[in-house]
């Protein structure tokens, strides 16, 4: 920090006009720029294990509904019903949204199914053996330090990462296996 200089270099953006908030800098010698600072005071934080995540289960038997109910409409009479181009198109539109929403609807998934729901390879057991015994020994290495605790805990981490690219390494051994031969679902 030199005397000569006028004002902050750092800024602090918010794009919420609702938020209460102040803010300043903290005159410290931790380092030769002066750290900025900004406090909210009514800022609602939601809590990260009740968001929900919404993803469409596209199967082929879901597929074929919707390809069953696009037959099943009459589009004649979706274009011949008005005469604006614009009309028609939001008409149409509006049918295929509903079709689809329908055979293939949103389902809600917690943050702990939708991570999960991206890696099929991970089992019930696996997550089971990463939240008892390895969660349990990183605690008890917080609190104790203890140089044998992190030795079972590196060891344990390194079995369960070996065993999960196993798993991974099965699950897309089996996934090649059932599509051999269809080049286009490889």
């Amino acid at each position: 920090m030199t005397g000569s200089c006028k004002g902050p270099i750092d800024n602090i953006f918010i794009n919420n006009i609702f938020v209460d908030c102040s803010s300043g800098i903290l005159i410290s010698d931790l380092s030769d720029q002066l750290p900025v600072f900004q406090i909210l005071s009514n800022l609602k934080i939601p809590n990260p294990k009740m968001i929900s995540y919404k993803k469409r289960k596209v199967t082929k038997e879901n597929i074929n509904k919707l390809r069953n109910a696009i037959q099943n409409i009459n589009w004649e009479y979706l274009g011949n019903s008005v005469n604006d181009v614009d009309d028609a198109y939001s008409n149409f539109q509006e049918t295929f949204l509903s079709l689809y929403n329908t055979c293939i609807p949103e389902k809600n998934y917690s943050k702990k199914d939708y991570k999960t729901s991206n890696k099929p390879w991970i089992t019930k057991g696996f997550i089971k053996s990463t939240r008892i015994k390895l969660n349990k020994l990183y605690k008890r290495i917080l609190n104790n330090g203890n140089e044998e605790l992190k030795a079972r805990y590196r060891y344990y981490r390194n079995q369960l990462n070996k065993l999960k690219n196993i798993l991974k390494k099965k699950y897309y051994e089996r996934q090649f296996e059932i599509t051999n031969g269809n080049i286009k679902q490889t």
